[in-house]
């Protein structure tokens, strides 16, 4: 145990940044290891997985409000979800308040993104590939 919540000589009392798994951090939360009181700030990349209510993001997210965090949640997607429901769901789990959305054409994008060719090729089915 890295003692999160612990006295001043915790390992983590001196650190004001970590990096771990949503599950660590779940899990360090759910055992009181972590203190959600003290969190600021939560990063959560690839946010979409939050749609599913088992998934660990979820769960922080429940973990810290019944802690009384009062935190930010900056969440970052690149496939926010595969319809407006799915989108919605992580909206309502994370509690987002404020939602940016960016297409690969828009222009504050273009100076960083390189050209790229879509070519959608066709193949019929065989059977082995049908029975597997």
């Amino acid at each position: 145990r890295h003692g999160w919540a612990g006295g001043a000589d915790a390992p983590a009392a001196a650190r004001r940044l970590f990096f771990c798994t949503p599950q660590t951090f779940e899990n360090d939360l759910r055992l009181g290891v972590a203190d959600g009181r003290r969190v600021v700030c939560v990063v959560m990349d690839e946010a979409h997985h939050a749609a599913s209510a088992g998934y660990a993001y979820a769960k922080v997210a429940e973990l810290l409000r019944c802690a009384g965090a009062s935190c930010r949640i900056f969440a970052l997607s690149a496939t926010a979800g595969a319809d407006l429901g799915a989108v919605q769901r992580v909206v309502r789990t994370l509690r987002i308040c404020s939602l940016e959305a960016r297409a690969e054409g828009d222009a504050d994008l273009l100076a960083h993104t390189h050209c790229r060719a879509v070519r959608v090729v066709r193949v019929a089915a065989t059977r082995s590939s049908a029975a597997a």
